[in-house]
């Protein structure tokens, strides 16, 4: 079929039933304002939106080229290269836009994302609106939308898919769900839910994190912690940044800094008594080294963090307090 002497009505009527090429073709007339169609960029990304979701080379080129052009989207060379190399098309490196690439049939090996009941973002001890139970709420069909389920499933897949070190797959689905908050910021998409949406962005750039440090990537680790509120919601987050700072040597100004930070958060709410025991015996560990004397810090403040990590039931923390004759 001659895709390209359809007219754009009978291929918005393909797209409704889920035709890739038809996808892409209608895709590339808004991009590019080709056949005679006006160039419409929301609508050329809706269109790779969808297309990416099938896998499909031409959709990943057109995203492509919105990320090198900056088209619609801030320019970012990195994620264009990305598409790229998902397309198995050579990275132009100065082609005109809307030089037709060469595709080649590709293999998608990433596992599909399962709808079952996802881990929601934790709170804050401040209260945020309740989240509406993802049993409750019908699936989305409306690619033009996205719901709070949409992007509770996707990182409830991303973490478990960190679990089992497929890192890829968690870059991959994070940098979707980064992808699909700015569009729905800057109004391609509508979003639908309870829950607000900045919490999702959050607990991607916290599995982010929690991904760059189980790579041994501290300084990527670091970038993500740091953004807006991720160590809010997710304090363990300075126990993994002073466990990479000491593996790094780091200076003591910096072990210092670490140290203030864990105390401060070692009470929060948002730690689980597992985390709980971590951040206390991290704490009570580097008083004992020597780290904390000039605000105040002694061995009898660190004798109550070993307890206060023995009572989460941390077995590291009895080994310590009996080594050191506590």
């Amino acid at each position: 079929m001659d895709y390209q002497s359809i007219s754009n009505e009978e291929l918005e009527k393909m797209v409704a039933n889920k035709d890739g090429e038809a996808i892409c073709e209608l895709g590339e007339r808004f991009l590019y304002g080709k056949n005679g169609s006006p160039q419409n960029l929301t609508r050329a990304y809706q269109l790779f939106h969808k297309g990416e979701k099938r896998g499909l080379a031409r959709a990943y080129v057109g995203l492509g080229e919105m990320y090198r052009q900056g088209l619609l989207m801030v320019k970012n060379e990195n994620l264009a290269r990305e598409y790229y190399q998902k397309a198995n098309v050579p990275y132009p490196n100065g082609t005109p836009m809307g030089a037709a690439p060469v595709y080649q049939e590709q293999e998608d090996d990433m596992p599909p994302i399962q709808e079952e009941d996802p881990v929601y973002p934790r709170k804050q001890p401040a209260e945020r609106p309740q989240y509406t139970a993802v049993s409750e709420v019908p699936v989305n069909t409306n690619t033009n939308v996205i719901t709070d389920r949409d992007l509770a499933i996707r990182l409830d897949e991303a973490e478990k898919s960190r679990e089992k070190g497929n890192y890829d797959y968690v870059k991959q689905i994070c940098q979707e769900v980064f992808r699909n908050i700015a569009g729905v910021k800057n109004g391609i998409f509508m979003y639908q839910g309870n829950a607000d949406i900045s919490d999702f962005e959050i607990q991607a750039n916290w599995i982010m994190a929690f991904r760059a440090y189980n790579q041994e990537n501290y300084q990527e680790m670091e970038t993500y912690l740091l953004q807006e509120n991720v160590t809010g919601l997710y304090p363990w987050g300075w126990y993994l940044k002073a466990t990479s700072d000491k593996i790094m040597h780091q200076p003591d100004i910096v072990i210092e800094q670490d140290l203030q930070s864990l105390i401060m958060v070692c009470q929060n709410k948002n730690l689980s008594q597992s985390e709980r025991g971590d951040v206390n015996v991290m704490i009570a560990d580097l008083i004992m080294e020597g780290y904390g004397k000039a605000n105040g810090a002694n061995e009898e403040m660190a004798k109550k963090h070993y307890l206060e990590a023995i009572n989460c039931e941390n077995d590291y923390a009895k080994e310590q307090y009996a080594a050191y004759g506590f």
